[in-house]
């Protein structure tokens, strides 16, 4: 699992958030959890299946911290006031 990002992470997620090439490693990002997901539901090895789901779980978490960053962001900088 990743670790919760600090500030200055938060804030490079957020100035990446309007850079095209950066959106299309999301999108890519976002493809290859759905071929993750869907891979794992005909996986029949319990390893790969646990494999699989530590990677849907990583890929999932990094797409849901960079959608939230500018509000995690806000949050942050009006706890700091």
């Amino acid at each position: 699992m990743l670790i919760h990002p600090d500030l200055r992470e938060l804030t490079a997620l957020v100035s990446l958030d309007h850079n095209e090439d950066f959106k299309v490693i999301l999108n890519w990002l976002h493809k290859s959890l759905n071929e993750i997901r869907e891979a794992n539901d005909s996986t029949k090895d319990e390893t790969l299946v646990r494999w699989n789901q530590g990677a849907a779980q990583t890929l999932h978490q990094f797409l849901e911290t960079s959608q939230n960053s500018k509000q995690s962001l806000s949050k942050i900088n009006s706890l700091r006031k």
